[in-house]
Parts: C-alpha cells; structure tokens; sequence
C-alpha cells in the first residue's frame, strides 16, 4: 500500500472510524482483485479500467462513501 494511504488510515479526522474503514477497505480489496487503490481529493479511492468505482472518507462525525451511482443501479438486486 502507497505511503499517502497509510497516513490516511493512520490520521483519520475521527480515530474512532478506524476499524470499519479498514474493514470496508478490506473487502474493497477482496471483491474488486483488479482496482486500483490511490487517494484522490484526499480520499481512499477504487478505480478499474479508468474508472472511478468508490471513495471513503472520515469526516469529524461521520464517515462518507461515494459510489459510482450508474454501477449501484446496475446492482441494486444484488445490493
């Protein structure tokens, strides 16, 4: 893993999202074997082919995931 990105796991906004972000990154990495991960705007982001799939954040009272909305739609059933 990048240095950036172990910093952005290291110095979350809010320490107490550690371990479900790195749980979601965990599986991120299981069901998506050929995205590449890389912090964009500040950000853990899973990209494939060019793509951008999904971003997380750690805000100071929230954690955020943004997902590309033409794939959920595409998955709903399976979501």
């Amino acid at each position: 893993m990048p240095d950036n990105l172990n910093k952005y796991f290291e110095n979350l906004k809010n320490p107490n999202h550690h371990d479900d972000l790195v749980k979601l990154r965990v599986f991120l990495n299981e069901n998506l074997p050929e995205a590449t991960e890389d912090l964009t705007y500040g950000m853990p982001t899973y990209s494939q082919n060019g793509h951008v799939i999904v971003s997380m954040a750690s805000q100071k009272n929230y954690m955020s995931l943004y997902m590309d909305m033409n794939l959920v739609e595409e998955h709903r059933s399976e979501l």
